[in-house]
């Protein structure tokens, strides 16, 4: 209901006024498929050295008509991950903003296990990481 005006017709018309803005305004986009990945997150002592990230569904935002522009994407996982990762474990998320128009978080998955090294190479690992990262 519209409040603050005074007869049934006028609160149908600026309803129906402001359902028009919106759908001409806003338009859903797709800005991640299922099974698509998105980034891949690097692993530490793990078999492989990163894990791809998927997301479990479609997602959807409402963007401002021509807002792709203003969209900003930010992935964010504490990383590197350690091994093992389990396949399709939440590890990581994607963070959409829009200009003016607040955010929304998308969880993002591994979209396949990564096994722990054994345990002689996760020694070769850490030296191979301590010779070659020296400052």
């Amino acid at each position: 209901m519209i409040n603050g005006l005074e007869t049934d017709n006028d609160r149908v018309a600026e309803g129906d006024r402001l359902m028009r803005y919106g759908f001409r305004e806003f338009e859903n986009k797709t800005v991640v498929h299922k099974g698509q990945v998105v980034a891949n997150a690097d692993v530490w002592f793990g078999k492989d050295k990163t894990v791809p990230l998927v997301a479990d569904t479609d997602v959807l935002v409402t963007l401002p008509v021509n807002a792709e522009a203003s969209a900003t994407f930010v992935l964010k996982y504490t990383g590197p991950l350690q091994a093992p990762v389990e396949q399709g474990a939440h590890v990581a998320d994607l963070v959409v903003r829009i200009k003016d128009g607040g955010e929304q978080v998308i969880p993002l998955k591994a979209q396949q296990s990564v096994p722990k090294l054994s345990g002689v190479a996760r020694m070769v690992a850490v030296l191979k990481h301590y010779l070659l990262h020296q400052d």
